[in-house]
């Protein structure tokens, strides 16, 4: 059945994206770092002038950077429904002989009904993941500009 293999090829695109995902979070979190250790070097302000407030508002673009990484680290494992032999929550939380007898008596169809949903889940788990990192680049971006202006201030 050209589905099934059509399925796979979905699965196994959806679990590299959440790995690419989670690699880049991984990206901008060592970037992240770097900027903290260039704050630890960066002159200290004498009181509330341009560079304190430079050096605030980096510190938070980082501070949010930094969670809004680790929430895209963060493992995720919902269920992706009653019963479904191919989701690792579902397949986990059964026991043995109840999951072996599920999958050995389920028809192609309802196989293919249960890596449908897999697979949804799966690729709601990348899109999450990806608006996060969205989020994370565009602080830690920030953070990066409102350091080099405080360096040059």
């Amino acid at each position: 059945m050209w589905q099934t293999e059509m399925l796979r090829h979905t699965h196994e695109y959806c679990q590299n994206q959440i790995t690419l995902a989670d690699a880049k979070a991984a990206g901008i979190l060592a970037w992240d770092a770097a900027l903290v250790a260039l704050m630890s070097v960066a002159p200290r302000p004498e009181g509330l002038d341009l560079l304190y407030v430079l050096l605030l508002l980096a510190a938070g673009s980082l501070v949010i950077s930094v969670v809004f990484c680790a929430s895209t680290l963060w493992p995720r494992m919902p269920s992706a429904g009653t019963a479904n032999t191919v989701s690792f929550v579902d397949a986990a939380c059964s026991s043995a002989a109840s999951y072996s007898e599920s999958v050995l008596g389920s028809t192609q169809e309802e196989f293919c009904d249960n890596l449908c949903k897999h697979i949804h889940l799966l690729g709601s788990i990348a899109r999450e993941k990806f608006e996060r990192i969205r989020v994370a680049v565009a602080l830690s971006t920030t953070a990066s500009g409102l350091l080099i202006l405080s360096l040059l201030a």
